[in-house]
């Protein structure tokens, strides 16, 4: 005969699958209640980087999100990044934009086109920073030179805002525009999805795909200077560049994956001469470009002595 601590403990499971199914339906009706739609983390589109190294190094690719690069100097940190920008070109992404901080890039489109055109892109300067007006054909790549960094911060966030998510369900991709912007939902109406739209927050349009919609270089962290340093007497006090990063990032950190942006950035690394122990390099613009980054990838210059060369193939 069972005892009533055998009954009882043969009883539990059943307890607990009612408790789950409640539970399950509490969040399904909650939901329901305030528009909150699933997330996909398995349907994840990645940004080839037009290297295959490098698309190991990224698990994959560039998924949505901050990516940081850094290295000390001539150890081609932009180029690794305009290849990924070149790279974009064949994958459809809809926006990219090269901030030019450091004012380096600018004096070099040569430099660039050449980079394009090993990524198979048939186009001329003018194709990529210009476009042809008059067939109403935006450019290739927005530039832009501004090394104020409250510009760049707020230009970043005003454009997320802008943007519509792209999100993974029931097994396709949409664009969930936002309803308060009334000149985007006007324009999207026509295409929505009534019943994705009815039983969700914001207006469903169906996308083709899952690839990125803005991929953005900038180059560089360091050269962002807070609008309090620019004035005539200027910011001498302690981190203000530092604090300047701890709060702007996190303005703009959260809604890139939501909204599908490839955000790679360059960093630089210093030598600290108060270091007296342990590694004396450092990144310059504080620790929150280190916590907010997805990834971290460290570059190493090259002696070309070290690479080897055999034009005959011997």
């Amino acid at each position: 005969m069972a005892t009533k601590k055998e009954a009882g403990a043969s009883a539990s499971p059943k307890a607990n699958d009612y408790r789950k199914a409640e539970i399950a339906g509490i969040i399904d009706e909650v939901n329901s209640i305030v528009k909150i739609s699933t997330i996909s983390l398995t349907a994840e589109d990645r940004l080839n980087s037009g290297l295959l190294c490098l698309d190991l190094v990224y698990g994959g690719g560039l998924a949505p999100g901050m990516h940081v690069t850094f290295g000390p100097e001539q150890s081609a940190k932009t180029t690794a990044a305009i290849t990924v920008m070149g790279a974009s070109v064949a994958q459809d992404v809809d926006m990219r934009v090269l901030w030019d901080a450091e004012n380096s890039t600018g004096s070099s489109t040569d430099y660039v086109t050449n980079i394009f055109q090993t990524n198979g892109v048939k186009a001329t300067v003018e194709d990529i920073f210009q476009g042809d007006e008059a067939k109403g054909e935006v450019p290739l790549v927005f530039y832009r030179d501004d090394y104020e960094g409250e510009k760049f911060f707020n230009w970043l966030h005003a454009v997320e805002k802008r943007l519509p998510d792209k999100r993974f369900d029931e097994g396709r991709w949409w664009y969930v525009y936002d309803e308060k912007n009334k000149k985007a939902a006007e324009r999207v109406k026509p295409y929505a999805d009534k019943r994705m739209t009815s039983k969700n927050e914001g207006i469903w349009v169906p996308a083709e795909d899952g690839r990125a919609q803005l991929i953005i270089l900038l180059d560089s962290f360091p050269s962002l200077v807070s609008a309090s340093m620019d004035d005539d007497e200027g910011d001498n006090s302690i981190a203000v560049q530092a604090r300047m990063f701890s709060k702007q990032i996190p303005r703009i950190k959260g809604a890139l994956r939501a909204k599908r942006i490839v955000f790679l950035g360059i960093n630089q690394l210093r030598l600290n001469p108060m270091a007296r122990f342990g590694n004396p390099e450092t990144e310059p613009g504080g620790q929150a470009l280190k916590f907010f980054s997805d990834t971290r990838l460290r570059n190493f210059p090259r002696a070309l002595s070290g690479v080897p060369y055999n034009p005959k193939g011997d």
